[in-house]
């Protein structure tokens, strides 16, 4: 019985750190929409994560990011007017 119980509650640690993982993922996915690769390593750096990977494709963004001992893959995109910063020639990408 007690083996059970130290096995759920590592199979809740386990499942609240990719939960967190994620949710910081998120966020640097958004804030690099919106801010580019610089936004988004401010924005991993406050939630305790860092940003593995960066791929930007017009006004996609995908990240991984790690965060104690997790990684988490997100993707956003600016989806209204030009992005921050953007030419003043930008359009969407087909």
């Amino acid at each position: 019985m007690l083996t059970l119980a130290w096995g759920l509650v590592r199979l809740g640690a386990v499942v609240a750190a990719d939960a967190a993982a994620q949710a910081a993922a998120d966020a640097v996915a958004l804030a690099g929409a919106l801010e580019g690769r610089a936004g988004a390593a401010e924005v991993a750096t406050a939630n305790d994560a860092t940003l593995v990977e960066w791929h930007e494709e017009g006004w996609l963004v995908q990240v991984v990011v790690a965060r104690r001992g997790q990684r988490a893959r997100a993707t956003a995109e600016w989806a209204e007017g030009e992005p921050p910063g953007a030419p003043d020639e930008a359009a969407p990408p087909p």
